[in-house]
């Protein structure tokens, strides 16, 4: 089927298929030409394509890269409430699979007290999970799970394991320094005789 159109019926044609948020950015009022019209679609592609109206504000900047200060104008009808969770918690943890062991203990502070959450595997506040003793059997079902994690979930995990190697290497930067006090407080015994 061909059809004999004009020039403007097939701006309009192009118009009334494509999503209704692009008529804020192209108004057919302005083009006389098919040229000039796919000129300012070619002109406008990025917004066009990031104008989504079921994506909210805050995904589309987050998807571009640049952070967002501002707050939604318009806000959900649910009420949030404010809720205090463990570091590196998410919706997806889960009953850890492992029996509760309590008789490893991490040295420097625990999850307990650095207010993270417990070890994954068998649910202990007392260790971190590298220092659990089911560490590497639940490797290969983190791994095959890993397919279906939410982007959730991975930044629990991150912060989780930003906090477990800031207190690790502060923990050895403290053996360091003690190290070195006894080093000097011997070496200068030493001098004394």
């Amino acid at each position: 089927l061909v059809y004999d159109l004009t020039e403007v019926e097939i701006i309009m044609e192009v118009m009334e298929g494509a999503p209704t948020h692009w008529m804020t950015i192209l108004t057919t009022q302005s083009y006389d030409t098919l040229e000039q019209f796919q000129k300012a679609i070619r002109y406008h592609e990025d917004i066009l394509m990031a104008l989504d109206p079921r994506k909210p504000r805050e995904d589309k900047d987050r998807d571009s890269g640049s952070p967002s200060k501002k707050k939604p104008f318009f806000r959900n009808k649910k009420r949030s409430a404010a809720t205090a969770r463990l570091v590196g918690w998410s919706p997806a943890s889960s009953k850890p699979p492992f029996p509760k062991d309590d008789s490893v203990v991490s040295k420097g502070k625990t999850p307990e007290q650095a207010n993270a959450r417990p070890c994954r595997h068998c649910g202990s506040g007392k260790h971190w999970d590298n220092d659990c003793k089911y560490h590497r059997k639940d490797v290969k079902k983190a791994r095959t799970n890993n397919v279906t994690v939410e982007t959730e979930d991975v930044e629990a995990q991150e912060e989780y394991d930003e906090l477990y190697y800031s207190l690790a290497t502060s923990d050895e930067e403290d053996v360091q320094d003690e190290e070195e006090e006894t080093e000097e407080t011997e070496s200068s015994e030493q001098s004394d005789f």
